[in-house]
């Protein structure tokens, strides 16, 4: 039996659940159930700024994807800044006050209170 195999036992018998391999991208414990990034990104909401988007709805979205996976507010910012499209997108690259903005809260408001 290979090292690699008396590991895999070694953690299913400890109720562990077996890490697949290195390149899985997947972080899997007991204590912390959390699905990557590249797991979750198809099902985070884009944002483009456009009459029929409802910017409330898509923070609110975002917030909640943001709150299953436990990312603190620098994560939360940095992601739901790749996440703007088009005319918001546009709007974050004109305004470099807002694009150097740190805190998550206050940025969500300006991003309100410009597309409401």
């Amino acid at each position: 039996m290979s090292p690699v195999t008396r590991s895999k036992q070694k953690n299913m018998a400890n109720n562990e659940l077996p890490i697949t391999s290195c390149n899985s991208m997947r972080t899997v414990s007991n204590e912390q159930n959390m699905i990557s990034f590249m797991d979750i990104s198809p099902y985070l909401p884009v944002y483009s700024g456009q009459n029929d988007e409802d910017i409330e709805y898509f923070i609110y979205q975002f917030d909640e994807l943001a709150s299953l996976q436990q990312w603190p507010d620098k994560k939360k910012l940095l992601i739901l800044k790749s996440r703007l499209r088009h005319k918001a997108l546009n709007y974050l690259i004109e305004n470099p006050i807002l694009k150097e903005e740190s805190d998550y809260k206050t940025f969500t408001k300006k991003l309100i209170s410009q597309f409401c």
